[in-house]
């Protein structure tokens, strides 16, 4: 169930940005936040967001310039 969850999530992702439904920052953080919430990892949510915001960074700042 999680991994099928996941896979929606970054299909959601892809889609936010290819179609220029959200800009890729704002999309790489609402989207998975969104996603850890549907999979009930409510009280989990706030530590996830905080460490992938300090793991993506780099990684994000390199995509939005790609694109």
């Amino acid at each position: 169930m999680f991994a099928l969850l996941g896979l929606d999530t970054i299909y959601v992702l892809l889609a936010t940005i290819m179609f220029n439904k959200m800009s890729p920052p704002v999309a790489l953080i609402a989207v998975p936040v969104i996603g850890a919430l549907i999979d009930g990892f409510w009280l989990k949510t706030g530590k996830f967001f905080v460490d992938s915001i300090q793991s993506i960074v780099s990684a994000a700042a390199i995509f939005v310039f790609a694109i």
